[in-house]
């Protein structure tokens, strides 16, 4: 028996679906697709988004990075914007125990090892497997990451890139995006040689792109 409650942009209730846990979970998924779901016909080269109101933290954001993964090409740049709430920035001493793995390991090695009959399954685990989605469709630094709350030491080990060093005079979020996708425009205008195609996606991690 499970109880599925479904809400919208405005945390309003839009529907409450129980019963067996696989046929209660399928009718929500059914009903969230209806409105989450973003059709889309092709891939892009650049891909802005953010992690919305649920990315209290670098844990929480991969849902932001997870929704990027279907609109952009491979070998494409993901500028992600962040406003970190917590009072850890990045998450729980797990995630950061697997975050430093997936940074040591890159993403083959890090799914080839949690994905072994051997390995004891670490709570706080699945964030670090979500980086390591988009991983395997662009390289860790091309994941630009905007945010003033994360302590800059932390991208030592963090998977990513501190959009700070690539916008050092950078004040602001606001500006702290707008540097960063200058860049990221310019870098792909360079390796591609061609204007970037560019996706932008207003509602970060509540919309889904289907292709």
């Amino acid at each position: 028996m499970i109880v599925n409650a479904t809400l919208d942009s405005n945390y309003r209730l839009t529907g409450i679906f129980a019963g067996h846990m696989e046929s209660a979970h399928l009718a929500a998924v059914r009903k969230l697709r209806t409105w989450a779901e973003i059709p889309v016909k092709k891939e892009y080269d650049l891909v802005l988004s953010h992690a919305g109101f649920v990315g209290v933290n670098h844990y929480q954001a991969a849902k932001g990075a997870l929704t990027c993964i279907p609109l952009i090409k491979k070998n494409g740049i993901c500028v992600l914007a962040a406003q970190h709430t917590d009072p850890d920035p990045v998450g729980g001493a797990n995630y950061k125990r697997m975050s430093r793995l997936l940074g040591e390991l890159g993403e083959k090695k890090f799914m080839e090892m949690i994905l072994d009959p051997s390995w004891i399954f670490v709570p706080e685990q699945w964030e670090a497997q979500m980086w390591a989605r988009l991983f395997k469709k662009i390289p860790p630094e091309d994941l630009i990451y905007c945010s003033l709350e994360i302590p800059e030491e932390s991208f030592s080990w963090l998977p990513g890139t501190d959009a700070r060093t690539l916008a050092p005079k950078a004040k602001t979020l606001q500006e702290l995006v707008e540097m960063s996708f200058a860049w990221a425009v310019e870098k792909l205008r360079f390796r591609l040689g061609r204007e970037p195609q560019i996706a932008f996606l207003p509602d970060g991690p509540y919309g889904i792109p289907v292709l």
